[in-house]
């Protein structure tokens, strides 16, 4: 924050010097048209120069924030993920990678769903025998995840299986069109145990892991185990849609699954199973 306030100090004196001139260029008609030009190119300069300092104040801002974490807790944050790594194995992060995490930790150290995906592909980056796995793109990745999508993310890739998944749609009693009423319903159930849970982002999470290549979903293919698919018919989205008046069509369910692709297996080992756990 300093050194933009000097930045700003040092341009505001140049401002004034510039201000000199143009008074005393104004007393010719040679003078006056150009201390119209200086005076334009000041404004400009002035607002090119902002625009460039203002990443680096919202960057800063940041780091501000998070002087207290860096200052206080990263340290013991990273000694606890590398815990039972071999010193002797330690190595220098990439400095690609260490310098997106820091970044994205002074924005979300606060979140500790991702502020533990941060931690796991740094602790990663640091040991001799995975340092080359551990890919700059996946710290973009973390930095375009929600904090309960992280922890969502955490029990998809667990398993690292293909998962059920259904669409809900609407369908003509002719078997002519359909429309989509629910898309990407998944078996997910409530912490307490309570029973299904309905997350109404999910569609939504779904389709951004798709768009950052982590996993795919095909309404083409299913799941051959008995059964795979009997929980669809008791989810509430599903009974909702039963109980409305929908003459002529009928409510079926669309089968497919979800899976995790090579580059999505690969992020979930290096970032949310992570090397060091």
């Amino acid at each position: 924050m300093s050194g933009i306030g000097e930045s700003n100090k040092e341009l505001g004196n140049a401002i004034n010097s510039i201000s000199s001139l143009i008074t005393i260029a104004s007393d010719t008609e040679e003078g006056r048209t150009a201390a119209k030009n200086i005076g334009s190119s000041a404004v400009t300069i002035t607002a090119a120069v902002n625009n460039l300092l203002l990443p680096i104040a919202v960057v800063n801002f940041a780091f501000e924030r998070a002087r207290d974490y860096f200052n206080e807790k990263f340290e013991n944050d990273l000694r606890k993920k590398l815990k039972d790594v071999n010193p002797e194995s330690l190595v220098e992060p990439n400095p690609q990678i260490a310098s997106k995490v820091l970044n994205g930790l002074a924005f979300s150290h606060n979140e500790k769903p991702l502020r533990d995906l941060y931690l796991n592909l740094l602790s990663g980056a640091m040991q001799a025998d995975n340092a080359q796995e551990a890919h700059p793109a996946f710290a973009e990745i973390i930095s375009q995840l929600r904090p309960d999508e992280a922890k969502l993310l955490a029990t998809f890739f667990t398993n690292g299986a293909a998962f059920p998944i259904v669409q809900f749609r609407s369908q003509e009693l002719t078997g002519g069109s359909f429309s989509v009423l629910c898309e990407h319903i998944m078996n997910l159930q409530a912490e307490d145990g309570t029973g299904p849970d309905e997350v109404a982002s999910l569609p939504v999470m779904i389709e951004n892991w798709i768009r950052l290549g982590l996993v795919f979903v095909d309404y083409s293919t299913i799941l051959a185990e008995k059964d795979a698919y009997k929980w669809a018919e008791s989810r509430p989205e599903y009974l909702r849609l039963l109980n409305q008046d929908a003459e002529g069509k009928e409510i079926i369910i669309k089968k497919g699954l979800i899976e995790a692709t090579a580059f999505g297996k690969e992020f979930g080992k290096q970032v949310i199973l992570s090397p060091s756990s």
